[in-house]
């Protein structure tokens, strides 16, 4: 019977890890390893959630000037392509460097 409950245990851990648990805690815990696993799990959440504010920062940086803050080129020519399929435009392109 011991060795069924083991095995019914693995499977629920499993499965819960498969649907996004990142963590589980024994019956038996002091109170200092469950405010060691919540202080770990907010800092987890803290990095995760400044990396996703870097990674928007990111991706404005690649699709802007740094200057202008204006889409740069590489960016519009994506966005030209898509527009030439849908409607009829005006685009004029002056590069204005070292002034």
């Amino acid at each position: 019977m011991a060795l069924n409950e083991f095995f019914t245990k693995c499977r629920f851990i499993i499965k819960a890890v498969e649907y996004g648990a990142v963590d589980y805690i024994n019956k038996s815990f002091t109170a200092k390893e469950l405010r060691t696993r919540v202080n770990t799990q907010l800092k987890l959440h803290k990095t995760l959630k400044e990396l996703k504010a870097k990674q928007s920062q990111l991706v404005q940086l690649s699709i802007t000037d740094s200057l202008t803050k204006i889409y740069n080129f590489t960016y519009l020519k994506t966005k030209i392509k898509h527009f030439l399929n849908k409607e009829n435009f005006w685009f004029i392109h002056i590069q204005i460097e070292n002034l």
